[in-house]
Order: structure tokens, then C-alpha cells, then sequence
């Protein structure tokens, strides 16, 4: 766990959430397949990107567990980034 307590790695949680909420927000809200380089990008990156949203959260939680629940902890950042993300691709439609 100690691997976790890094600053480096508790930024690439916050930033990997970030990234999968604009892509999400991005692929819902504009016709990705309009623009050919885009439409590329969104196909190759749909599979990876459908994984960490499901990931990410897990992961952040049990790491927030870890840190006794701490309320200033990055890791809550990145588990309720992710929780609205999902949210927003359940529920929110187009």
C-alpha cells in the first residue's frame, strides 16, 4: 500500500478520472463520427476507456478505505469524479 501514499500516484487517479469523464462527456454530447479523426480516436479508445470507468472507482475506494476514509484524500476526488461519470453514462441521454 505504500506505493499508493506517492503524490505521483494519487495524480494519475485524478487525471485518468478527468480524462474518462471528458471522454464520455465528448462521445455523448457531439457526433464523434462526423469528423474521421475523431471517429478514429473513439474507436480505438472505447474498449480501454469502458474498462477504467469501471476500474477506476474500484480501485480509489479500496485505496480511500485504506487511508481510513480520509475526506481530504485524492482518492475520494477520483472515486466521486467516477461514480458522476457513470451516472451520467447510465442515465443521462443524449
Amino acid at each position: 500500500m505504500e506505493i499508493f501514499q506517492q503524490k505521483g500516484v494519487k495524480n494519475v487517479f485524478i487525471i485518468l478520472a478527468i480524462i474518462i469523464a471528458l471522454y464520455w462527456v465528448v462521445a455523448f454530447f457531439t457526433n464523434v463520427y462526423s469528423l474521421k479523426i475523431l471517429d478514429a480516436i473513439y474507436e480505438i479508445l472505447w474498449l480501454p476507456t469502458l474498462l477504467l470507468t469501471f476500474i477506476i472507482p474500484v480501485f480509489s475506494f479500496i485505496i480511500w478505505a485504506g487511508e481510513k476514509f480520509k475526506l481530504k484524500s485524492a482518492y475520494l476526488f477520483s472515486l466521486l469524479l467516477s461514480v458522476i461519470t457513470i451516472l451520467l453514462i447510465s442515465f443521462v441521454r443524449p
